[in-house]
């Protein structure tokens, strides 16, 4: 299609949806962005730990295509983030201590080389309780705040479009606001969970389920760079503090902040690294993951003509979002018909 002048309404600014914009504008078009300001945002994005980890999360139990998505995800991000000056840590450990979890690593281990990738094992550092490290060369992190602020000052500079509004109902080239109604040429939903609000209209919407997740941010320097993860408790260096995460509780839309995961999260950290005992925790934050059966993404074409979906990355909305953008915009600018790709099956 002639996409010189045309515009892309993009509903969502959360990593998935600035992706869009990003490869929207690489592409010639001019997106709108309509998101709630990030005050009031209940999204994962800001939420979460930023970890770039298609080993940790596909090498176990994901399918091939699943895993050849994260991996293409993956190489996407080295080339955006040199273009916008985002730092990626490529340092990340899975860790183990007893024969089920070693077992585990050995799983990964295994699924990487079919892939033609080596994984090695380290010497865990002495501060950790931990007795195997395995190296993961294919994983990375990054600071989803700093990630946040250079993909919107991308988008900006380069003439998007960005309106504080809750989008609450859509139609062919016509959506609906809190605060007033936006004619659009193409619209592209990628809010996170909170694209449920459409599953009248929008099918795929419906298989959005809400896990709620919390991490910590302890006061301590980091004496080690990128991730660490054992089990479902990761522990990650950000500027001079330490990330911990995350709970992971099913069908829970509650996104306040709560006690009991702040202790429990505190509890698992010191259990892994003894030193933070007497370390203070400085912050928490949660957000709704917006899983679909299969943890797989929605990519694609809704029943609505001219508006498509980007849903469902649930914890890895900053590892997907590349190849989400790429395969939807790519896609849109060729005029071809998008099957609803990798939609959870």
């Amino acid at each position: 299609m002639d996409n010189q002048n045309s515009k892309i309404t993009i509903i969502g600014a959360g990593p998935v949806g600035l992706m869009c914009a990003i490869y929207a504008i690489n592409n010639n078009f001019r997106p709108i962005i309509i998101s709630l300001d990030e005050e009031n945002q209940k999204t994962a994005g800001v939420a979460a730990g930023g970890m770039l980890a298609p080993a940790y999360e596909c090498f176990e139990e994901a399918d091939d295509d699943l895993t050849n998505f994260a991996l293409c995800s993956r190489k996407e991000w080295d080339n955006i983030a040199k273009a916008l000056g985002i730092d990626i840590a490529p340092y990340a450990l899975a860790l183990g201590n007893d024969d089920d979890e070693l077992a585990r690593l050995e799983k990964i281990k295994a699924r990487a080389k079919s892939f033609d990738l080596i994984f090695e094992y380290i010497k865990p550092y002495d501060f950790l309780d931990c007795k195997h490290a395995l190296s993961l060369t294919t994983d990375g992190l990054l600071n989803p705040i700093i990630a946040m602020n250079r993909m919107r000052k991308y988008c900006i500079e380069n003439g998007a479009i960005f309106i504080n509004d809750e989008i609450i109902n859509i139609e062919k080239n016509k959506i609906f606001g809190q605060k007033q109604d936006y004619k659009s040429e193409l619209t592209i939903i990628a809010n996170g969970f909170n694209a449920k609000k459409f599953m009248e209209k929008v099918s795929a919407t419906n298989k959005l389920i809400a896990v709620r997740g919390q991490v910590i941010e302890i006061d301590c320097k980091p004496n080690f760079d990128g991730s660490m993860r054992h089990n479902s408790t990761y522990l990650m260096a950000r500027g001079d503090k330490i990330m911990v995460g995350a709970t992971s509780q099913m069908n829970d839309e509650d996104w306040q902040i709560r006690e009991t995961d702040h202790e429990f999260l505190f509890k698992n950290a010191c259990q892994l690294m003894p030193q933070l005992t007497d370390k203070k925790v400085t912050n928490s934050f949660a957000g709704l993951r917006p899983l679909i059966k299969g943890e797989a993404p929605i990519i694609g074409e809704s029943e609505i003509d001219n508006v498509f979906v980007a849903i469902g990355a649930y914890r890895n909305g900053w590892a997907y979002a590349p190849y989400m953008g790429k395969i939807l915009i790519e896609n849109i600018a060729l005029g071809t018909n998008i099957p609803m790709y990798l939609s959870g099956k």
